[in-house]
């Protein structure tokens, strides 16, 4: 079976307003959109809901986010590190918060 790959990734710069929230994770949204309102914000790569949700089913995806992250690490992104962070569906809403719950991993 062939898997479209598109949309198993994004940049920061590819999240819009007009995004479903729900394909990348609260945190990334609304991290894309201060980006693109000029505030300050590094470069980020999301793995989106899509790419997860074919993980158990189709294990070669995980190995192809892998490959595909690298790639747009070198071509598009320059770090001195990254910083790898959680970002679920429905965290840090209106009602209910998570920050400083889960681990963040620095300078990776």
């Amino acid at each position: 079976m062939m898997i479209e790959t598109q949309d198993l990734l994004l940049n920061f710069d590819e999240i819009s307003e007009s995004s479903d929230e729900k394909k990348v994770g609260t945190k990334a949204f609304r991290l894309a959109l201060m980006k693109k309102a000029g505030i300050q914000v590094k470069d980020g790569i999301v793995i989106t809901t899509r790419a997860v949700g074919l993980f158990d089913e189709f294990p070669s995806v995980l190995n192809y986010v892998d490959i595909m992250i690298s790639k747009k690490m070198e071509d598009s992104l320059r770090f001195d590190g990254v910083a790898v962070r959680s970002s679920a569906i429905g965290e840090d809403g209106e009602n209910k918060s998570w920050a400083g719950q889960f681990r963040a991993k620095l300078f990776v």
